[in-house]
């Protein structure tokens, strides 16, 4: 299993009990130029799979975790963090391994590592929201009774291109939806004014968990924040806004083990679709 993101490139073997075996990294930080990311990570994949040789473990499966759009045939349409936009990363990898691929969205490997972290007699009754906040991105995986919903085109969850006003019909959004957009622009004037910042990313991150409501009515939304952004972002502004503005706020719970959980959840769905083509 490989976690995609701009600055780093982490490997995993796991288990079929999806327990972490091994784990290996590649940083994208080191290079001068604009790393290829697509290069990094076949280079990373081989050692993975050599480590597994060597160990004398068989490989069932590949699953890679991206931050962006997945459609079903592989095609990553946008990752605006990697400045991907319809890069067929599954017959890349189809054409060099003959594993069964899954390559899934990062806040969808998020949502299902937080369902299974999470599981109890109760659980088939929950909907619950895993919701990804990068300095380049937002996004949402959604489970209900402990199935992802990926939607018709694989891009069901995609809250960064949520509309967030009425000017927003002003402009069209390809690569980067309107909200993360304004996040974006958010974030980097943070250092102009970052009182003004602080309030607007609150109110944006607050419309939009409260869109996913009104529709889902999850119990909880866990947030996988970046480092670098998580002082501008505090959960409990966050659900005063939605107290007495939508009918149940949901529970508002950081994961401080994100990374984890996105692999948990990226070899559960590697491990399911293996067991499908096996058996």
């Amino acid at each position: 299993m490989v976690d995609i993101e701009l600055k780093a490139i982490d490997g995993y073997i796991t288990g079929i009990d999806n327990s972490i075996l091994y784990h290996a990294a590649v940083s994208s930080e080191s290079f001068h130029d604009k790393p290829n990311h697509i290069d990094l990570t076949l280079n990373l994949i081989d050692e993975l799979k050599s480590w597994a040789s060597d160990h004398q473990i068989p490989c069932k499966g590949l699953s890679l975790i991206v931050p962006g759009s997945v459609k079903k045939n592989g095609v990553v349409s946008t990752a605006s963090e990697l400045s991907w936009m319809n890069v067929s990363l599954g017959d890349i990898l189809r054409v060099k391994y003959q594993d069964p691929i899954f390559i899934i969205n990062n806040a969808n490997a998020f949502a299902m590592g937080e369902s299974m972290k999470h599981q109890s007699s109760e659980s088939n009754r929950k909907v619950l929201v895993g919701l990804v906040i990068r300095e380049f991105g937002v996004g949402t995986g959604l489970i209900v009774n402990n199935q992802m919903i990926n939607g018709v085109h694989g891009s069901a969850g995609e809250i960064g291109f949520s509309l967030t006003n009425l000017n927003s019909f002003d402009s069209y959004y390809t690569l980067s939806g309107d909200l993360e957009t304004r996040l974006r622009d958010e974030f980097v004037q943070a250092n102009d004014n970052k009182e003004r910042a602080y309030d607007t990313i609150i109110s944006l991150i607050s419309m939009a968990i409260a869109n996913i409501c009104v529709l889902l009515d999850p119990d909880t939304v866990f947030f996988d924040i970046a480092p670098n952004i998580k002082a501008y972002i505090d959960l409990e502004k966050v659900h005063e806004k939605l107290v007495g503005r939508i009918p149940y706020p949901p529970n508002l719970v950081e994961d401080t083990a994100s990374q984890e959980s996105r692999a948990i959840g990226a070899s559960a769905l590697v491990t399911a679709k293996v067991r499908t083509t096996l058996f």
